[in-house]
């Protein structure tokens, strides 16, 4: 895999659309807050304004993003431990990535009787349902990135990105 193979994900998915996994939309939630914040907020820790720097650069090539309420149901909750003007900060940029977003999911009654769920969880077996096949799909989760390529869609680990540092 090489800079033209991800440029023509890009090509793809631009108008089709991106998600990105609870973490990853933390990630650039808080960095859009305060970039310097990525590395130093307990829920994002793991990675750095290098993360959140590559993922602003590779969104821009998409029209539409993604989402579903369980991932925002998520990133609400991790980031529930922010107060102050940081707070308010996240909220305003997270109002703005949800009006801004399109929501697709299925009732959680079918998702619950899918064979993913153990493996995966609600949020994850969610996205392979709706996503797969339709969305390119940017992860920190192997084992979701290896079963979303399993059902047919493309999948980017955020490790992938990082590594290749191209000009996007």
């Amino acid at each position: 895999m090489n800079n033209e193979w991800l440029k023509d994900l890009q090509r793809k998915y631009s108008t089709k659309g991106i998600l990105l996994d609870t973490n990853l939309l933390l990630v650039l939630l808080i960095g859009g807050v305060d970039r310097q914040r990525v590395g130093k907020f307990k829920r994002t820790a793991d990675f750095g304004e290098d993360t959140f720097d590559v993922l602003v650069e590779f969104l821009q090539a998409f029209e539409k993003k993604v989402t579903t309420p369980h991932v925002l149901t998520e990133v609400s909750n991790l980031a529930s431990s922010l107060y102050g003007d940081d707070r308010k900060l996240f909220f305003h940029a997270f109002r703005t990535f949800v009006m801004n977003s399109q929501e697709v999911s299925i009732p959680s009654a079918e998702a619950v009787i899918d064979e993913n769920l153990a493996a995966f969880g609600l949020t994850d077996t969610i996205i392979l349902s709706e996503a797969a096949g339709k969305y390119l799909l940017i992860t920190t989760d192997l084992a979701l990135k290896s079963m979303f390529e399993s059902t047919g869609g493309d999948a980017l680990g955020i490790g992938y990105l990082l590594e290749r540092r191209w000009g996007f």
